[in-house]
């Protein structure tokens, strides 16, 4: 009996030691071969996505800067597009649709991977 113990013992501590083993093993998405970060734009891969409530998008040919950590009624008021300060951690709503403006849409637009509009290039290219 003494025996089938010590081999059950010995048989959970191995499965345990690989097992601690293999938690080492799986690299972070966030961390480049060195263990340090990459940074902010190596790993998005695609533009964020934010609900805007309806009747919150700017009249055609203006702009809006949505900040998705604000409620609807304390955000920046429709504007000029080319009035825009910094757009940095926000979107811009225009056209109907809210742009993300820490995106790179001008590398997006090149490889043609989706019409952007050439204001959102400019503006998320400053």
């Amino acid at each position: 009996m003494g025996g089938k113990i010590r081999t059950m013992i010995w048989a959970l501590t191995l499965s345990l030691s690989f097992s601690l083993l293999a938690v080492g093993t799986y690299a972070d998405p966030g961390k480049d071969e060195s263990g340090k970060g990459r940074g902010k734009s190596d790993v998005q891969v695609g533009p964020r996505q934010t609900q805007i409530p309806p009747g919150h998008y700017p009249p055609p040919g203006e702009c809006r800067q949505w900040y998705p950590d604000r409620p609807a009624g304390q955000q920046p008021p429709p504007v000029p597009c080319n009035r825009l300060g910094s757009v940095q951690d926000s979107f811009i709503l225009y056209e109907g649709r809210a742009w993300d403006a820490s995106f790179n849409w001008k590398d997006h637009a090149r490889k043609k991977l989706a019409k952007v509009p050439q204001i959102i290039i400019d503006l998320t290219s400053r």
